[in-house]
């Protein structure tokens, strides 16, 4: 507003300038030759004054320009100097990034180094629960081939216990039918 307001104060000055432009052009009238060497001498301290209250207001206007061209530069000046910080800025994540990923890259080298070590103890147990597993297997066969042997052992003796029994029976039944007087 108070822009709007000196610009409508200075075009009302401007006009009343022109305005004052005409009566000094009616002012000047000709007469004779002194008069008029007197009212030429008024009418150029008047346009003087015009041309004097003109430059002023052209020196306001340099000056208000050199104002906005000072506003602009500082302007200027500062989106440089935002876009240094944002370089600076944007540096400094790089470089926090690329210093989290060599961390993190060295922790999972770390981690892989562990694996690598874990799955190297695994392989070897792997490997002697393998061993243990073909003793196993060949002890394993070895009873399982005892057991065999066992099984036809206890065979052949129920075998042989059945015919002795049936032996036994029958001589005992023999023996019997001997006592019984029965047979011959």
């Amino acid at each position: 507003m108070n822009i709007e307001m000196e610009n409508q104060a200075v075009d009302e000055k401007i006009d009343n300038s022109a305005n004052n432009l005409e009566d000094i052009r009616r002012d000047y009238s000709i007469k004779s030759v002194n008069d008029q060497i007197i009212e030429h001498y008024r009418l150029e301290e008047k346009f003087n004054s015009l041309n004097n209250r003109m430059l002023d207001r052209t020196d306001r206007l340099d000056e208000k320009s050199n104002n906005i061209r000072t506003e602009i530069n500082n302007f200027n000046t500062d989106v440089s100097n935002i876009k240094v910080d944002l370089n600076n800025i944007r540096d400094d994540l790089s470089d926090d990034i690329n210093g989290v990923e060599i961390k993190f890259n060295e922790k999972i080298d770390k981690v892989g180094k562990r694996i690598d070590r874990f799955e190297t103890r695994f392989n070897a147990e792997v490997g002697r629960i393998d061993k243990d597993m073909g003793r196993l297997s060949s002890e394993m066969s070895l009873i399982e081939y005892k057991t065999r042997i066992t099984v036809q052992f206890f065979r052949s003796l129920n075998v042989i216990m059945a015919l002795t029994t049936m032996y036994l029976v029958g001589r005992g039944f023999d023996v019997f039918v001997k006592q019984l007087g029965i047979g011959g």
